[in-house]
């Protein structure tokens, strides 16, 4: 009986043996199929999230863009209206020097108030009014110009336009705005007074080229 029962547990334990490796081969497929499952299910998530990404980058890039358009128009419009209002104030400012109003007072006459302020402010002894006399200048030029027909935005669109034969101080002129672009720029900035009174002297001379200053209110 006994040699009788040795074979059948042994035969019993290859059996368990077999259903064993049998499972742990099925579940090692069946594993392998289920981490091949869920990476790809990883992989469909990070492409969707990815998708989405795309998707509202292009929404930021367009709101940006946008965004940005608007703020040059604003800034474009806002400097437009600044510059009406600089010179209707300018206007005014002139007219209130001469002590009469705006339709009987003759472009010379203003002129020449405007430009003996001017002077007045290059003999301070003070560098901010220095500074203070070449953007005067610079706007009364600028203004002049505009009345003598000079079509353009700023002084130095008319520059542009301007003949160097009705208008021969015209490269002295393109100095002196700069040094006005670079007070206008950084107003605390001290400028040398030769500098100063060669640009004042340029906007002299383009003034009377002009016929707006008479020779007397320069002197």
């Amino acid at each position: 009986m006994d040699d009788d029962a040795k074979p059948s547990n042994n035969t019993l334990l290859n059996e368990v043996m077999l259903v064993s490796l049998v499972i742990a081969i099925l579940g090692g497929v069946a594993g392998i199929f289920f981490i091949g499952g869920v990476l790809d299910w990883y992989r469909e998530i990070l492409e969707r999230l990815y998708a989405i990404w795309k998707a509202a980058r292009r929404t930021v890039q367009i709101i940006v863009i946008m965004l940005s358009m608007g703020l040059i128009g604003f800034i474009i419009t806002f400097f437009r209206r600044f510059y009406d209002l600089r010179d209707k104030l300018r206007k005014e400012l002139l007219v209130a020097d001469t002590g009469g109003s705006a339709h009987t007072v003759s472009l010379e006459r203003e002129t020449e108030a405007a430009w003996n302020n001017i002077r007045l402010l290059a003999g301070s002894g003070n560098p901010s009014d220095w500074n203070m006399a070449v953007l005067r200048a610079d706007a009364l030029l600028d203004d002049v110009l505009s009345h003598r027909g000079y079509q353009g935005a700023t002084l130095a669109d008319r520059l542009k336009v301007a003949d160097p034969e009705t208008l021969p101080s015209l490269d002295t002129l393109w100095s002196a705005h700069r040094l006005r672009n670079a007070i206008a720029h950084d107003p605390l900035e001290q400028h040398t007074k030769d500098s100063i009174i060669y640009s004042l002297r340029a906007y002299e001379t383009a003034l009377k080229e002009l016929g707006a200053l008479i020779e007397e209110a320069s002197q």
